[in-house]
């Protein structure tokens, strides 16, 4: 007598996924980044971010991704190399 029960191997791993299965594993990460979004746009600017859109290498509001960098130099050698976690890449060029 053959008490086994027969089971249907499959070769490899293989995942399918219907579109409904992947627009729900999409649609939690899409409704916080929505959430987040709606309340950074409510949240109204303080001091410190009205300060910081102005550029200390030349008193000029921000306005490109260089000048972004250019007052992160100068800030970090007036508050003494206190700005490594707001860009850690960063280091002191002697001179």
């Amino acid at each position: 007598m053959n008490y086994s029960i027969p089971v249907k191997r499959r070769s490899g791993c293989q995942l399918k996924s219907s579109g409904t299965e992947v627009w729900k594993a999409a649609a939690i990460p899409l409704a916080v980044f929505v959430i987040m979004l709606a309340f950074n746009i409510m949240t109204p600017l303080i001091a410190d971010d009205y300060n910081y859109s102005f550029s200390w290498a030349s008193d000029q509001r921000v306005s490109s991704l260089s000048d972004i960098f250019d007052s992160m130099k100068v800030h970090w050698f007036y508050w003494h190399c206190r700005v490594i976690t707001k860009m850690p890449l960063s280091k002191r060029e002697d001179g």
